[in-house]
Formats: structure tokens, C-alpha cells, sequence
């Protein structure tokens, strides 16, 4: 089977076969995203294919990529501020603002931004993750960075205990 016969797992993003099942990391590809996330296999910019959540916070929703271009995993943030934001899930992505938090959101939306230029310039500092992208679209931000698999801060405290 060839590279162009087979697609992405969206648990792990290595080239599968058509099962359902991944044989690498065991991800059921019929599983989605909540309704609140990005559906899996939604591609933004034309560059980043989506798949699998790896957290999500108050104000934004980190996902496993695949960066089509470079042909290499990434992680993508999205800026949802869960209090002032729904997803309008009859177009997909797009994201709409709450009534009357237009203000909060749009202020949010430009510190999330900054903080992108920001983590950017610090791509030459070792213990600081690698931005590699930032852009808008549908109505919300993203910032792309590089995919480091392992265990979070969480992951390894909870350990300690």
C-alpha cells in the first residue's frame, strides 16, 4: 500500500491503512473530537491537519497536528475562551462570540496573539517550546508549535505522589 492508499491516524498522525483502529497507538478514528473542539481531519491555513485534543483549558484548546507542508507533528493552540465562545458546529470551525462579550473576547484574542510574537522570539531559548506559526482564522487565533511527545508537568507531579 502506498503512502498516497493510506492516511493519518489522528491519535498518533503515522500513515495507517483504512481500519478504524490504529495498529500504532490503538486510537478508534469513529471517536470525535467534543462538540465544543475542532472535528478531526478539519485542515487550517491549508497547512495543519487536526487530530486528537491534548488539553484544553479556560481560554484555549490544544491539539495534535500534522503539518502538511513540512510533513512533520505539531501542536496547535487555539484561542477558545470557553465563558465567551461557542462553536457554531453547522460550519464547522467558526467561531462565534457570546452577546455582549465581543469586548472581552477581542481584547483576549490580542493577548493570545502577542503572547505567540512573544514565545516566537524566544525560539533560541532551550526550555522554551518552539512557535513555529501563528495566524487567524475563523473568527478565533492559533498558534503553532513544535510537537514534543512525552508527560506534562501534571502527568509528572502526579507521579511524586
Amino acid at each position: 500500500m502506498t503512502d498516497m492508499e493510506q492516511k493519518r491516524c489522528y491519535g498518533c498522525m503515522r500513515l495507517k491503512d483504512d481500519q478504524p483502529v490504529c495498529p500504532h497507538c490503538g486510537y478508534d478514528e469513529r471517536t470525535q473530537n467534543d462538540i465544543h473542539q475542532l472535528p478531526t481531519g478539519t485542515v487550517l491555513k491549508e497547512q495543519y491537519l487536526i487530530g486528537r485534543v491534548l488539553g484544553q483549558g479556560g481560554f484555549g484548546i490544544t491539539y495534535l497536528a500534522w503539518d502538511l507542508y513540512l510533513d512533520t507533528p505539531v501542536a496547535v493552540k487555539e484561542y477558545f475562551p470557553s465563558f465567551c465562545a461557542q462553536r457554531i458546529t453547522q460550519r464547522g470551525a467558526d467561531i462565534r462570540c457570546m452577546a455582549g462579550m465581543e469586548q472581552t473576547y477581542a481584547v483576549g484574542m490580542e493577548r493570545f496573539l502577542r503572547e505567540a510574537r512573544t514565545l516566537r522570539q524566544l525560539n533560541h531559548v532551550a526550555c522554551v517550546v518552539r512557535v513555529t506559526d501563528f495566524f487567524e482564522e475563523n473568527h478565533t487565533a492559533y498558534l503553532v508549535m513544535e510537537y514534543l511527545d512525552g508527560k506534562n508537568l501534571k502527568q509528572m507531579a502526579a507521579g511524586f505522589g
